[in-house]
This record gives structure tokens, C-alpha cells and sequence, in this order.
């Protein structure tokens, strides 16, 4: 490889580096609920702190097809977040007939591999018209970090206490809130619209 196409491939694997890959592992919606149009909606994200909860909970938002959608960190405290019993008095309280909710389900980590690979460089040969020199250039192989997330998104019915639909995904190497948000919301939304189901859009 010459000396001018390491910059660029430093270059283009670190805009690579920042991408993170998410695939839909399974989905679930009750049948009866599809009919089902909660008017005002809160929105909440449980996932680890190097993420943005305030982002997530903003950007899982915009899928959800209700007349009033409001993230849970402006109506729930800190204390009543880690309380079960406490934040459903408090949704109940508002008003809320519907929940939807971003959960990281697992958040694992290994060491994987990348092989190194061998790059030929050729070199015509003046004394004989066909013929080729070859000699090459190698790249050593590196180890990385893959980091692979399982989220769930959940929605309920209040009035019900149950529920209605779930999305499962999983994420590859996710370092961005709001694209890893996004992403998963997307699929999850695409989703319900193939079951019928109106709550995300």
C-alpha cells in the first residue's frame, strides 16, 4: 500500500468506527390492541449512563402517534424513576393512559480480531513483455472492541396495566444517542405499522 492510501483508509475506518449496526431480533404486539389509540403518552429510556436519557427520551418521542407525547424525565423524578410502584402512581396522577419505553436489556462486550491483509504491488518487467514483479505491502492484523447491546421497546396501556406491543433489536458499537435512538425507534415503529398497530409511526 503506498504511503498516500494510509491516510485514507485511517480516515474511512474511523468514520466506520462510528456507526453502529442494529438488526430487529424479534416483535410482539396483542392482537386486540391493535385499535388501540392512547391520547397522551409518556416516554421513557432505561439504558446505561454513557448514554443521554434526556436525548433518547426526546428522540423515541417523535415515533409515537398521540395528540400529547411527553418524555418521562420532565414529570419523573430521579427518586421515582428507580421506583416501580412510585412512577406509576405519578403516571397514573397525570393523566397517562399509554407508556412507551426504550429498555437495554444487556450490554456485552468482547475482543474480536481483524486479520491483516496483504497488499500487492506490481512492477512491469522490461525484459520480458508479459511478465510481472510482485512484491507486497502487509497491514498486521489489530484486535477491537465490539460492543453489542439487546434493547427492547415496550408500549402499555395504563388503563389496562398491560401490554400492548414489543420490539426487540440488537446494536453493534453504538457511541451516539440519538442515531442509536433513532435507529431503533425506526425499526420498532416499521414494525407496528406491518401489525396494524397505530401507537409508533
Amino acid at each position: 500500500m503506498s504511503s498516500r492510501g494510509v491516510p485514507l483508509l485511517l480516515v474511512l475506518l474511523s468514520l466506520l468506527s462510528g456507526c453502529a449496526s442494529v438488526t430487529l431480533r424479534d416483535v410482539w404486539a396483542d392482537p386486540a390492541a391493535r385499535d388501540a389509540r392512547p391520547q397522551k403518552v409518556i416516554v421513557g429510556a432505561v439504558m446505561p449512563e454513557s448514554f443521554s436519557i434526556q436525548i433518547a427520551e426526546d428522540e423515541l418521542g417523535r415515533r409515537v402517534g398521540a395528540p400529547e407525547v411527553v418524555p418521562a424525565y420532565r414529570v419523573l423524578s430521579p427518586e421515582q424513576r428507580k421506583d416501580r410502584e412510585a412512577a406509576k402512581a405519578r403516571i397514573r396522577e397525570l393523566g397517562f393512559d399509554g407508556v412507551v419505553v426504550l429498555r437495554v436489556l444487556s450490554d456485552e462486550k468482547e475482543l474480536d480480531y481483524v486479520p491483516g491483509t496483504t497488499y500487492p504491488a506490481s512492477h512491469f518487467s522490461y525484459g520480458t513483455y508479459h511478465s510481472w514483479y510482485y512484491t507486497g505491502y502487509a497491514d498486521p492484523g489489530y484486535y477491537r472492541t465490539v460492543r453489542t447491546l439487546r434493547c427492547a421497546v415496550h408500549v402499555y396501556s395504563v388503563r389496562e396495566d398491560k401490554l400492548l406491543f414489543a420490539a426487540i433489536t440488537e446494536s453493534v458499537n453504538p457511541d451516539d444517542t440519538k442515531q442509536f435512538t433513532a435507529a431503533i425507534a425506526e425499526l420498532a415503529a416499521r414494525e407496528a405499522r406491518r401489525l396494524g398497530f397505530g401507537v409508533l409511526r
